[in-house]
């Protein structure tokens, strides 16, 4: 491969995207203007001589080192093109500039597992279910207490499109981000994210209420060719109640049922959560997360943990 660092303003962004839009998996996470409202424009790109294959490295200034990170709202980046390789991946990643001794880089999963010296790589999960089917055979792989509940509250909520993602994030931010401590940096970003899936016509937004119009969850997605990403859900008491989620994604599967798309829920480690995919039948899929450290940072990584 030959392959250049360049910066974020040397890359051309048109054949940049078609070389992220023709991985097989159509993730969004790789695209320009995903990388520009996810990292506030601060991105490089490895490229070879003609954007057959292409790697973005997100920047962050932390302490003393500049790192490559892995922005928000951004679950799998790494090498996109046709016909990723174990050497491509070799290759990208040793042609990281060393100014930046500490990476973390999610790969996507059309990205094949390998082990480079200095590197760590930890499998995670995903969880996905292919639209493909009519919605009569999506819904029998749901659970069994899945189907109690949608057959039992779906009568007494309504899901419709909806607008409003300051209003979205407020509610997120309040149910969900201040226990888990979100920062305001990365609400601001993800905010980014969603006015600008909007505005490249790559995602949307539904509300689930109670027939008198009180809210009780809403959700975001990311909307690429074939692939619908499940990217933010949010429920309030009477949502959890009510099962306002459960309903709101039981509505999005029966819409979208026989379409070419996997339904794409992100993943999570979290053992509940996981479940949750799993009872509307989810199957696991995995991809690579791979974390190189420096050998001061590293040095610095054990003197902390002894002070702690």
């Amino acid at each position: 491969m030959d392959l250049r660092v360049l910066d974020r303003s040397h890359i051309n962004f048109s054949q940049w995207d078609r070389c992220v839009q023709s991985s097989p998996t159509q993730l969004p996470y790789g695209l320009s203007w995903y990388l520009d409202a996810a990292t506030n424009r601060q991105w490089k790109g490895i490229v070879d001589r003609d954007y057959q294959k292409v790697m973005p490295l997100p920047i962050k200034n932390f302490r003393l080192w500049k790192h490559i990170i892995q922005p928000p709202l951004s679950q799998q980046l790494g090498v996109f093109g046709r016909g990723v390789s174990e050497n491509d991946v070799h290759e990208m990643l040793q042609n990281i500039p060393s100014k930046y001794p500490i990476a973390h880089i999610p790969m996507n999963e059309n990205v094949p597992k390998t082990d480079l010296e200095g590197w760590q790589r930890k499998t995670l999960p995903n969880y996905t279910i292919d639209l493909s089917k009519p919605y009569k055979e999506l819904r029998k792989a749901y659970t069994k207490s899945l189907k109690h509940r949608t057959n039992k509250f779906g009568t007494k909520l309504k899901v419709k499109p909806y607008h409003n993602v300051k209003q979205l994030q407020r509610n997120f931010h309040e149910i969900i981000g201040k226990r888990i401590g979100i920062s305001q940096s990365h609400l601001n970003r993800s905010s980014n994210i969603l006015h600008a899936a909007i505005e490249n016509e790559s995602g949307f937004m539904l509300e689930v209420t109670t027939v008198d119009d009180q809210w009780a969850g809403q959700l975001f997605y990311l909307r690429s060719k074939n692939r619908l990403i499940q990217i933010k859900a949010v429920a309030n008491d009477l949502g959890r109640n009510l099962c306002a989620l459960h309903v709101g994604i039981d509505h999005v599967l029966k819409t979208h049922a026989g379409q070419e798309l996997t339904y794409d829920f992100e993943g999570s480690k979290v053992p509940g959560v996981a479940t949750f995919f799993q009872s509307f039948g989810a199957e696991l899929t995995t991809y690579n997360h791979y974390t190189k450290k420096s050998l001061l940072q590293l040095i610095l990584d054990k003197f902390y943990a002894r002070i702690r």
